[in-house]
């Protein structure tokens, strides 16, 4: 959620779905829409997938400014491993630790992992409509609609991409030294390996 999101606008009044929201991650309807009793306040994931693992640290009111309510909700899902602001944001409340590897339930195809069994093997992009289909009985589907946006196409294939953080390692060079005549020396350490002219 955005620190503010409701106080920024002339009409401090919620939009409906910033309502059904805050009625969602709060049992209790709480006596103001003012987002800041939200902040840090637990709630029971949709999915149980990571509840165990994650249960002291995640699953919780999370705020940042770059979430927004003019294109949506003013409610964002975080998911460390799909986005930058996702990363940012985790790490800022802990839910996860620089260096540890983070949450991620699908594989280099996109398919989801035996972290998430009830979907296990499905692309993530075929997997809506069974996700639907899940939480639909359980009464925690509030609406289901699509919603137009932008998102990343690949310029090779034209098939959708999908974020997401995967291990990396770099290499720290060090700063090129000034060339001389006809000799490279791009490390001091190195002259005496270089033939002088």
């Amino acid at each position: 959620m955005n620190p503010e999101p409701w106080h920024q606008t002339l009409n401090p009044k919620p939009s409906k779905l910033q309502v059904r929201a805050a009625f969602l991650l709060n049992p209790k309807p709480p006596k103001s829409l003012n987002p800041k009793p939200l902040w840090n306040h637990r709630y029971e994931p949709l999915f149980p997938y990571f509840a165990e693992e994650k249960k002291e640290v995640a699953f919780k009111v999370m705020v940042d400014t770059y979430v927004t309510d003019d294109s949506g909700t003013g409610v964002v899902h975080q998911a460390p491993a799909f986005g930058e602001d996702d990363y940012r944001v985790c790490l800022a409340h802990g839910v996860i630790s620089k260096g540890e590897s983070v949450p991620c339930p699908i594989d280099e195809d996109g398919r989801f992992t035996d972290k998430v069994p009830d979907f296990k093997g499905m692309h993530v992009k075929e997997a809506d409509k069974p996700i639907l289909a899940h939480l639909k009985p359980t009464g925690r589907l509030v609406k289901s609609g699509a919603i137009k946006h932008s998102y990343p196409f690949c310029w090779r294939s034209d098939t959708p991409l999908i974020y997401r953080a995967v291990p990396s390692w770099f290499v720290k060079v060090r700063n090129p030294q000034p060339q001389t005549g006809n000799r490279k020396t791009l490390d001091p350490e190195c002259q005496t390996l270089i033939p002088k002219p």
